[in-house]
Formats: C-alpha cells, structure tokens, sequence
C-alpha cells in the first residue's frame, strides 16, 4: 500500500484533531418556548457561533426549549434543530446547516461532482446590508445544490460553480436573495419588515411588537438620518401619525416643537417627555442623530400611564447605539455634506417701484389731502451719492439677497465597535458644522459617546453609558418686533447700498430736500421728508455679537441581578447636566447703530442644571404553554437644581473688550440670579399577558408624587387598561392570502402634567428697592397667594384602532381614533382686590382633544436590486376649551 507524505499525514491529524475539539466543546445555553430564529440569535450571543442556513426547508418559526448546563456544542445543536430533517457541519464559527439528505449524499459520495458544465469559474463577491456594513455568516449557495459556503468577517466568499449558475444568498433577519453567479459582485441584503419590528422599547423594558396593546410609533436611526438632518426630530418628520413637529425658527441649531395628539393644556408645557437609555432627557435638540439606533414615540393611556403624571404630552423613546452583538471588531465611518439656500424670497418692492410708489403717495395727498406738492422727485432726491440728477436712484439692493447666502454644511461621525462572548463596547465621536444661511449664523457641535456592556457572572449583567455634548454657535435676533436682520432685511430702503463712504450705510444717511406744501406758493412752509429709521441687515449680522455655547454630561450606569430562571432585577442610575453660556454685545463705533443700544451695550449670562434619577425594578418574563406573560414593577426617585446668574452694562468708550470686560460701561450695571430645585418619588408596575399569540391585555399604573404641588395633593395615581386581538392569528383567517396581518386593539387611561413653576403652590416673598424717608431701601414683599390643595392636570384618555397588513405586507394600514379629555387645567384664577392680589394659581377648566391617525405604507416594488416604498401620513385633530372655571361651560 502506498504510504501518505508525512506532511498529509500531519495535516490530516491537526483537522481531526480540530473537529474533535469543536464537538467536544462545553457551552451553557437556555431559552424557554421561542422560536428557532430567536434561539439562534441567543445562540450567538452566548457562543459567538452563527447559524448559517443552507436549505429553505428550515422551519425558523417552530417553538423550542433548551436547557444545557455545560454541555457539548454539538448536544446543544443537536436540541435547537431536533425534530426537523436538517444536518450540519461546523466551519470555524460558522454552523452550516443543510438538509441530512444533501449532507448524506456528500458523505457516502464524496467525488460527486455539483459541475456538470465543462466551464467552472471562481464566483466572487461581497455581502452587505443597506448601509454597506458586511453581513458575517450570509449562506451563498448554489442553486438546487448543497455546494455553498459563509461569508467571511468582511462579508465576501469565493464559491467555484459552472458558469451561469444561480446563487442562493440567505441570512436569518434578511430577505432572500437569488443572483446570477460572477466575479465580484456585491450583494445588498434588506431586513425583514416583519423581524425588524418584533421587539420594541417600551417604558421599562421592551416587549415584542405583536404583544403591544398600545398606540406606540417605531422609527429605526437609519431613517432618521436618509435626510442628513442636525436635528433628530427634523429626520422623525413625517414618520409617526399623530405627531406634528414644527421649526420655532430657521437659524441653525434651532428648537423644535413637538405635538403629539394636540394640545392638552394652557398654561403649562405642551412638550413630550423625553427618556434616552432609560434617562429623562431636557434640550433634546442638541442629542446627535448619529448616536440613535431607535425612536420609539408612546402616543395613548397604555403606552404613556408608566410614565404618570409626566406623560400626559406623550413619550419620546430613545435608544442609542452601543457595541455589537458576537464576535468580531468594526470601524466605520459616516460623512456628508449638505447644501442649503433661501427657498423662496419674500415679494418686496425694487428701488424703481419704491420710488413710483413714493410719487403716489404725494399725488394722493395732492388729491385728498389738499396738498400742492410738487411731484418731481429730482426735487427731493437730491443726494448725488444714492440719486442721479434725474432723481433715478443710483443703486437697487436686493436685501435678502444681501443678508443670505448658499452654506455648506457637513457631519462626520467615527464609529468603532467591538463585541465579545459576555461583553461590547462601542465609542463614537462625531463632528458637525452647520452653517445657517444668515450671513454669520452658524452652529457647531462635538459629541462623543462611549457604552460598555458586561456579563462578569452569570447572575450579574452590568452596563454603562456616557455621552459628551458641547456645541457653540451665533444667531440673530428672531424677534419680529425688534430690529434683527430678519426684519430689517424686509423693510430697508432698497435704493441704500450695503456700504456708503466706507460704513455700513444706515436710513440716517439718506439727504433729502424739502419742498414747498404748495408749489406754487413760497409762504405756504415746507414739507421735509426722512425715512424712518431701519437698521442695515448686513451691519447687526457682522458687527453684532450673539454667540451661545453649551455643554451637557449625560450618561447612566446599570446592575442586573439575574435572580433566577425569568427574574432579573435592575437598578439604574442616571443624570443629564446642562451648561449654557451666552454673550451678547452690540458695538458703539464708529456710531451707533440705528435702533440699537445708542450707547454699546454687552451681556452675559450662565446657568447651570442638574438632573438625576434612580431606578430599581423587578422584570418577569415567561413563557407557560400558550400563556406569555410580562410583567414589571419599581420605584423611581430624581431631583432637579438649577441656578442662572446674569449680568449686563452699557455706554463703553470703545469696542476694544466687547463682553469680556462687562465693568467697564459707565452706566450702571444689572445683575440677576435664580435658584430652582423640584424632586419626584414614584412607584410604577406593569402586567402585559398574551394567549396564543392571539389575545391581549396590558394593565399599567403609576403612582407619582411631587414637591411642585400643594401639601394636600402631592401624590396621585396613573392607571390605564390596554386590550389587543390578533384576529389573523384565529383559523378562520390564517389561511385567507390576502390577509398577512390585523390586529385590534384599544386602551384607557389617565395621565398628568407636572410641568409648571417649581413653587406656585407656595406663597413667594418678592424684593425690590424703594425710596423711604431719604435713602433707598430693600423691601419685602408677598408676590402670590398660597394654593395648598393645588394638584395636577389629569388626560383621560381612550384609544381604538388597528393594524392591517395585506399582500404579504406589501400594503400596511395603520389607523387609530382617540379622545382626550384633561382636567383641572392650571390657571390664574381671579381674587378679589380685596385680598391684596388679584389671581391665584388654581385647578380650572378642562379642555379636550379627538381625532384620527392615519399611516399607511406600502412598497410597489420590492425586488433584490431596488425598493420603492411610499408612505402616507394623515392626521385630524379637533381641540376645544371646553370650560374655564368649576360651573360654566365653553360653547
């Protein structure tokens, strides 16, 4: 017999050898009655090895348990695909697996040949999903064989196949995909619609999207950022029904407004609460969109009741990126640039119509006023600088165009993420400048991010999060009554060049000539004309300082007691701290400028706010049979300070110190300061139960108290009632095909709304200076009357609706009706003067809300190389005061 070379013989041992040690290989690994896909996800979690699917025969949806302490990888395997006619084999970290027939026949013929075509190629190629990331373990196989192989850490395979042969390219989470086989090609996989929205964050916890009985919109990071927005709520336009967003201004780095299901209160803040990893978050408009994995928006009594009287305006959901999941290191980058002009210009009139328009005016006076003016302009305009002899105006400024510009804006974002076998880690920095387009408006931000997760014990999870925020930029004023370049752009004279005898040119500048009342009478006086004073756009834009900067420390820290088998206590502690600086100067040389501080002025101001929350909660999730259950209670403790310091001057001899030297003014100085602190205590549970997939119920209640309301009332609490019906699940419609999906569902609840001044429930002693006798003295004084029953504003609110997903979810309906109704609105209600005041903060009124959301989504084509989705967002809300005090109505 001939002998093998040595070397074969060493070879052959060390692959004998490998397999031998992969099987033998002890792994710990339980799930309870989920489906296969799930396990195989965990699977990966706990092992770092990924399932690869080479047969389309695999059952991902059958319902298994495993309960394997310590045992062989391949005993373990053996359970999550028993009962199916499947085979594996163990490549690396990759199990693939087949049907046993296709492995029995390469087993028992080993030189079968899967190329009956006399032409092989080598196909090469590369897997990724939408945003270019490689997919790791993605099946390429070839078609009607068992001749495949995974695709590596970078997302390519090489494959040797007959020339023309059709490749089969598979991923658990991924739509299928079939490609003709080539050399370098590159493959995008989309993820399934259906896998995407299994799991989404709720108050506390997530839950699976098919248990949901509540009103909840979920939008993925991605999507946030397909319009390169600044601002995340600009990239959520659109995209939740029921939620209207609007821009309080157009400058860079503006404030948004956002109302979910209109307008619930008066008198205090109709803004949602936001919750960032589990942390309340204020100033949300400064949060990098970049950093979002998810934005989930909570919109009815089931979803927002966890979160009491903080709810009533809705809950916005944020879920930031972190590591990633199994094995493995990636390092990505995000860049864009983006270009922004005026859209449209305001109609104003050119210098030639300004002048036509002035010679009416005197031809009006000369006929309705009894006025004898002469009516040739030359006569009046007479500044050979602005008019020529024939008082045709020299220049003709287009202001808007003057005072804008085309900017260039442009994000970087620097991604570097690592996942292990118990732990991930994910660093992100980001690098934004946005450029408004007012001349000098601009707003800049740097964020870095990191988060880190552990597993050091199988009884003990631990995490943490910490996000850097500081962000500088400089503005105009928005104010329409006052005299900002958004004004003045609009009103100055037209006829006025930017600059006139080296200087911004000014309405003051303009020299006219008065003419006679009556032509044709010298005694009948003069009549002069002079126009009013309007500032130069491009002047308060470039000389005008209004620069604002602002930085913010948010983060959070996390222990998970894994108690026993469904049970997992976690207690979290979080805190979101703001700094925001600003300094403001206006300039006095080489003049004043027109309608501003004759005198320079210059202002600072500082604040400071600190927030922070401590969470503990009990999570119990469990499957029994057809019975799903999970269920959550805790207890919540946060507290907020805040403390503001301002200071202004003015009347400077020069510009040379601008703001950073406020003493210098020789007027006198004015300086305020504030303090403000509140803290809440609650107590929260939820009970969320599902038969068969089929039947649903949520019940959810909160129990909050706070240091804003009188003694009497500091606590209340927060209810609510959610019901579902996955009416496609019942046998009279599984089999109809139309139907993919319908789901009803309906809820009931109350929320509050604690946003109001900190201390309007107490009497609050005021000071100011007075003159007593000689001399100017402190006094003190009651500012308001004391309201110790003063409570919170209470929203019943009631919800039906339903999910509707036809053609294999190619058309999706997505449509709810609700009713608001809140109470004891807080208002200023009237006292007799008697008393020395003439309101007091109280509980009156009540105002309601209902109306319809409508979303529906549908995708034309869905095919491997292109999708075309369209979405259709509608909604109809009706508000209406419904009564102003105890016992009189509003009709």
């Amino acid at each position: 017999m001939k002998k093998l070379p040595r070397k074969h013989i060493l070879t052959l041992c060390l692959a004998c050898c490998f397999n031998v040690a992969v099987f033998a290989q002890q792994v710990t690994f339980k799930v309870k009655n989920v489906t296969v896909k799930t396990a195989v996800i965990k699977f990966k979690r706990a092992t770092g090895y990924s399932f690869v699917f080479g047969s389309n025969k695999v059952d991902t949806n059958k319902k298994i348990s495993v309960n394997a302490n310590n045992r062989p990888l391949k005993e373990v395997v053996n359970q999550i695909l028993a009962g199916q006619n499947l085979d594996y084999e163990i490549n690396g970290n990759f199990i693939i697996v087949k049907e046993r027939q296709q492995i029995e026949q390469r087993r028992e013929s080993p030189q079968r040949s899967y190329f009956n075509s006399s032409q092989i190629i080598k196909a090469t190629g590369r897997i990724v999903d939408v945003n270019g990331e490689p997919i790791i373990g993605a099946s390429v196989i070839q078609k009607g064989t068992s001749n495949g192989v995974a695709t590596d850490i970078d997302g390519h395979y090489t494959l040797r196949v007959p020339s023309g042969s059709t490749l089969e390219i598979s991923y658990v989470g991924f739509q299928k995909s079939m490609i003709l086989a080539g050399v370098g090609k590159n493959t995008i996989m989309r993820e399934d619609s259906k896998d995407l929205n299994e799991v989404v964050v709720v108050g506390y916890g997530t839950m699976r999207k098919s248990d949901l009985t509540g009103s909840i919109s979920q939008t993925k990071g991605d999507d946030i950022l397909k319009g390169q927005n600044f601002n995340a709520l600009e990239g959520l336009k659109g995209k939740a029904a029921g939620v209207n967003i609007y821009n309080n201004t157009g400058q860079p780095g503006g404030e948004m407004r956002v109302i979910i299901r209109g307008i619930s209160t008066i008198n205090a803040s109709t803004n949602p609460l936001y919750v960032v990893d589990g942390v309340v978050m204020s100033d949300f408009q400064y949060l990098n969109p970049n950093d979002i994995e998810s934005i989930e928006v909570l919109k009815d009594a089931s979803a927002e009741a966890i979160y009491g009287a903080r709810g009533a305006n809705g809950v916005i959901l944020v879920t930031t990126k972190r590591g990633i999941e199994g094995h493995g290191a990636r390092i990505s980058y995000e860049g864009s640039i983006s270009i922004s002009s005026m859209a449209r210009k305001m109609k104003v009139m050119n210098s030639s119509e300004w002048m036509s328009a002035f010679k009416q005016g005197l031809e009006n006076a000369n006929t309705w006023q009894g006025k004898n003016f002469d009516t040739d302009l030359s006569k009046i305009f007479t500044d050979s600088r602005l008019f020529k002899s024939d008082g045709t105006p020299i220049y003709n400024t287009d202001w808007q165009n003057e005072a804008s510009r085309t900017s260039v804006s442009q994000n970087h974002q620097l991604n570097i993420q690592r996942g292990g076998k118990d732990y991930s880690m994910g660093a992100f920095f980001n690098y934004t400048d946005q450029e408004g387009i007012l001349l000098n408006s601009y707003y800049k931000r740097m964020n870095a991010k990191f988060a880190y997760d552990d597993k050091p014990t199988k009884w003990l999870s631990s995490s943490i999060n910490i996000l850097v925020n500081h962000t500088w930029g400089n503005r105009t004023s928005d104010n329409p009554y006052g005299q900002g370049a958004l004004r003045t752009m609009i009103e100055q004279l037209p006829f006025l060049p930017v600059m006139i005898d080296g200087h911004y040119a000014q309405t003051s500048d303009v020299m006219t000539t008065a003419i006679l009342n009556d032509k044709n009478n010298s005694n009948s006086g003069y009549q002069s004309f002079s126009p009013e004073g309007v500032g130069n756009p491009i002047e308060l834009l470039k000389r005008m300082k209004s620069d604002t900067y602002h930085t913010q420390i948010f983060g959070n820290a996390a222990f998970t007691f894994h108690l026993m088998k469904d049970l997992d206590l976690k207690t979290q502690y979080g805190v979101d701290y703001h700094i925001d600086r600003y300094k403001g100067y206006t300039p006095f040389t080489p003049r004043p400028l027109i309608n501003q501080n004759s005198e320079g002025s210059a202002s600072a101001n500082s604040s400071n706010a600190f927030y922070w929350q401590e969470e503990t909660y009990l999570t119990y999730i469990n499957t029994f049979g057809k019975n799903h259950i999970n269920a959550m209670g805790g207890m919540s403790w946060s507290e907020r300070k805040y403390d503001y310091f301002s200071a202004s001057d003015s009347k400077y001899i020069d510009d040379y110190d601008g703001f950073y030297n406020l003493g210098s003014g020789t007027n006198r100085p004015s300086v305020g300061s504030d303090y403000d602190k509140w803290a809440m205590n609650s107590y929260f549970f939820r009970l969320a139960y599902n038969y068969d997939d089929t039947y649903l119920a949520t019940v959810t209640g909160r129990y909050d108290g706070s240091s804003k309301f009188g003694k009497d009332n500091k606590y209340a609490f927060f209810p609510s009632l959610g019901l579902g019906w996955v009416a496609s699940n019942e046998p009279f419609l599984k089999n109809v095909k139309l139907i993919s999906h319908l789901k009803l569902h309906s809820s009931i609840g109350l929320t509050g709304n604690s946003e109001i001044g900190t201390y309007s429930s107490l009497a609050r002693v005021s000071q100011s200076n007075a003159i007593v006798g000689n001399s100017l003295q402190v006094v003190s004084y009651l500012d308001n009357l004391p309201n110790d029953k003063l409570k919170w504003e209470k929203t019943l609110q009631w919800d039906l609706g339903f999910e509707l997903g036809l053609l294999k979810d190619r058309l999706n309906f997505d449509i709810s009706y609700y009713y608001k109704y809140t109470s004891d609105l807080l208002l200023n209600r009237p006292v007799p003067e008697s008393t020395g005041f003439s309101s007091i903060m109280d509980n009156i009124g009540a105002v309601s809300n209902h109306g319809f959301d409508i979303l529906i989504t549908a995708y034309p084509i869905d095919s491997k190389d292109f999708q075309w989705q369209s979405t259709l967002n509608l909604g109809f809300n009706k508000n209406k005061v419904e009564k102003l005090d105890e016992g009189a109505s509003v009709d």
